[in-house]
């Protein structure tokens, strides 16, 4: 028996909508479907809570638990998120506060699966982290998932990206899935090997340097995943995008020329103009009178601009993000310095009477010391070219004595290819009547990392998460004075 579980999230509340999410599911649910090769298919999509989610899986596992399951088979389209050990899949209503219930774990979705113990586990991830990729511990997704394929008979896990890398898409399908259902596009009764569809991708993103999808398996590569049937070609050949050029670079051919294949790819670049065309979008959507009512009703608004990112809160963060980011070549400077930080740390000291069950207890492995040690700290960071901003700073300052004010900072890192945007909404307190300061008490930043053509073409993007901003403001002004949080104004 098959069965798979096919995940698209499209609607996130509080992070950048993916709006190829949707697509890809009902595409990838049409070529399961068309394969008669599954038996059962839990589709699930953003109409429904992570709760709710939740108990649909555990349903679905529980209904196939005396059932011999032959492959199980995950797809995955949406936010991943990965903190140290753990990777998550973000579900719509995802919170990074309450990350665990508001997202499901890698680590849960493999408990289910071993209560099935498959033959055949097929995991295709195409986790699309460019809508806003959180500054957090960038640990190796190879080093998370080889690690948990020892608890499979067999397995394949396809992944969209490296763990340094964004998975991109256009605003109709994903990359990564797009790349899957064209493969599809075969003979009547061919076999299909798994690494038949690994070579495939492979190939396919070869010249793609921004995106290189992994593969981790734990198979000897001759398992086949399905016999093409009469209607399976039909099907993605009936796809909007298929007869569309593909936004993947085609692999050069052995008779194209070094002068062509440097033209082709150039296209990909972007001029001082576009980029300055960008900053000036950006710059024209912050002063805009297109506010809310109850904003202008409630803060005095200061938007200001500053040529350096020195003076932003935690550019500690921001500088550990960049360093993170292999090959984004960013134009920017940055000077560090090393300075002693006080750590508190367990004490470890020897005690004779450790090994000695008649010894009297001690409190030795309790006591906490002051450790202090040196850590680089960010003295300059800025431009590196003419730009003719490095941030932009919104001040709220508020009309009435008995609200606090608010401050939203947006960064802009630039690239030949991309533009790298970093937001953050802080909370200012009342320090006298006339002064305010940044509570950075729970401030951290989010990151995006967009192409820039793509992002001439595109109007939404920065007005959405300024309208994001300005809904947070005024739930938080709300639930200090007991309003419901999601009552329009």
């Amino acid at each position: 028996m098959n069965i798979a579980i096919l995940i698209g999230i499209n609607n996130y509340k509080n992070i950048d909508p993916l709006p190829a999410c949707s697509n890809d599911l009902s595409a990838v649910q049409g070529l399961f479907e068309k394969l008669e090769k599954y038996d059962d298919i839990l589709t699930l999509d953003d109409s429904i809570s992570c709760f709710d989610a939740k108990q649909k899986i555990i349903n679905f596992i529980e209904k196939h638990k005396s059932n011999t399951i032959d492959e199980f088979t995950l797809y995955y389209s949406g936010h991943g998120n990965h903190d140290g050990n753990v990777f998550y899949y973000l579900w719509a209503d995802y919170s990074e506060s309450s990350q665990n219930q508001t997202s499901i774990s890698n680590s849960e979705i493999d408990s289910y699966i071993r209560t099935l113990n498959p033959e055949m586990t097929f995991k295709f991830i195409d986790a699309c982290q460019s809508g806003s990729s959180y500054i957090k511990d960038n640990s190796n997704y190879r080093t998370l998932f080889d690690r948990e394929k020892s608890n499979f008979k067999k397995c394949y896990f396809f992944f969209s990206s490296l763990s340094t890398q964004s998975s991109f898409a256009s605003q109709k399908i994903s990359h990564f899935t797009e790349e899957f259902l064209r493969f599809f596009d075969k003979p009547k009764d061919t076999k299909v090997r798994y690494r038949d569809i690994k070579d495939f991708l492979s190939d396919r993103f070869l010249p793609n340097a921004k995106q290189t999808p992994y593969f981790i398996e734990q198979a000897d590569n001759t398992e086949f995943f399905c016999t093409i049937n009469d209607s399976v070609a039909t099907f993605v050949q009936s796809l909007p995008f298929y007869r569309q050029e593909s936004d993947i670079v085609e692999p050069s051919s052995n008779t194209m020329g070094l002068i062509e294949n440097i033209k082709n790819d150039a296209k990909r670049f972007c001029t001082k103009d576009e980029a300055d065309t960008i900053l000036k979008k950006i710059y024209d959507i912050c002063i805009s009178t297109n506010k809310p009512s109850n904003i202008e009703s409630l803060f005095q608004i200061e938007v200001a601009t500053y040529n350096e990112y020195t003076e932003l809160p935690l550019i500690n963060d921001i500088s550990k993000w960049v360093s993170d980011q292999e090959g984004a070549n960013l134009f920017i400077s940055i000077e560090q310095t090393k300075e002693p930080k006080t750590f508190i740390e367990k004490k470890h000291t020897f005690n004779i009477f450790a090994f000695d069950p008649f010894a009297p207890r001690t409190k030795q492995l309790d006591d906490y010391t002051e450790v202090t040690r040196y850590v680089d700290v960010v003295t300059y960071m800025a431009p590196s070219c003419k730009q003719q901003y490095a941030y932009i700073s919104i001040t709220f300052t508020p009309q009435f004595p008995n609200i606090n004010g608010f401050h939203i900072y947006i960064a802009i890192m630039l690239s030949q290819l991309d533009l790298a945007i970093f937001t953050g909404l802080v909370n200012r307190n009342r320090k006298n009547w006339e002064v305010f300061t940044d509570d950075l008490t729970k401030f951290s930043w989010s990151a995006s990392k967009k192409n820039i053509r793509e992002l001439i073409k595109d109007d939404d993007f920065f007005n959405s998460f300024m309208t994001k901003f300005y809904q947070q403001i005024l739930d938080s002004v709300k639930g200090n004075f007991s309003l419901n949080a999601k009552e329009k104004q």
